[in-house]
């Protein structure tokens, strides 16, 4: 699962937050962020997505089961790889 801190609690993308937003998708596009920039990026994005288009509880409760479902996908994987290994490992032996 994927955690991401937010640094304050935001109710309200304004004009300013999107001027910010704006200027630093622009930045990207030309391929001049700095790695702070970027992580700034990420957070507004995150914040707009979440305010402007906020997700309905049906759209919550399905991204809650594809999360689990790939984190059971995720272990059913690692289990044939270990697997496969293993009996690769049997038959160079022999």
């Amino acid at each position: 699962m994927v955690t991401v801190p937010m640094s304050k609690a935001v109710s309200e993308w304004d004009k300013q937050m999107e001027r910010e937003f704006r200027k630093l998708a622009l930045a990207e596009v030309k391929g001049t962020l700095t790695a702070g920039q970027t992580l700034r990026l990420e957070q507004l994005n995150r914040w707009r997505d979440r305010l402007l288009h906020p997700q309905s509880a049906e759209e919550m409760l399905l991204q809650i089961k594809r999360d689990r479902l790939l984190e059971r996908m995720e272990g059913l994987l690692k289990e044939y790889v270990e697997f496969q290994e293993a009996t690769s490992k049997k038959r160079a032996a022999a």
